[in-house]
């Protein structure tokens, strides 16, 4: 065989090559893009996921200062029914000793 019958099928073979990394390289480079795409996207899922983050502590604390308000009213409910009750019962007494009517 002489260097012009092997010269067709080297270039044959050169073209194959180069078109295969001509396509490897545009796949990769849609890799790359893709990649790029699913960074910025995660970026933007880790700013969407603080600011629930900082709405839930919001909404929590929210609910402790609410509950403690609840708790205090309640401690303000009993305080006041224990002076009726008292109320009630110098209320009564008086009566009995004739000091006082209800009418």
């Amino acid at each position: 065989m002489d260097s012009e019958d092997t010269l067709p099928q080297t270039n044959a073979i050169l073209d194959a090559i180069n078109n295969l990394r001509r396509e490897m390289n545009e796949r990769f480079e849609k890799i790359e893009n893709e990649i790029s795409l699913v960074k910025y996207e995660m970026k933007e899922l880790k700013e969407t996921q603080f600011s629930l983050d900082v709405r839930l502590e919001r909404a929590q604390s929210m609910a402790h200062e609410g509950l403690q308000i609840g708790h205090g009213l309640l401690a303000d409910v009993k305080v006041l029914t224990a002076e009726l009750r008292a109320w009630a019962s110098d209320v009564l007494e008086m009566q009995k000793k004739g000091n006082m009517s209800l009418t």
